[in-house]
């Protein structure tokens, strides 16, 4: 039937092996990689759902990790 077009494609994959940027708020693991509060993570859309409140997606809170970062 003409109304079933489009299901079961695979046009949202991409979407989900996409990778997001984002500040972490709070100390936490990720694929066996610990990341304490102001660090920079990259990791797929799907991650960052589960990740919640744990981390800012905004760009300007990425920005200021980035340009405010401490160096050892």
């Amino acid at each position: 039937m003409t109304g079933e077009k489009g299901q079961g494609s695979d046009e949202e994959e991409p979407t989900i092996k996409s990778t997001v940027k984002a500040r972490v708020l709070a100390s936490i693991v990720v694929e066996n990689k610990t990341y304490k509060p102001n660090d920079i993570i990259e990791t797929t859309a799907a991650t960052m759902k589960a990740l919640g409140a744990a981390v800012d997606l905004s760009p300007s809170a990425v920005s200021y990790c980035t340009t405010h970062k401490e160096t050892p």
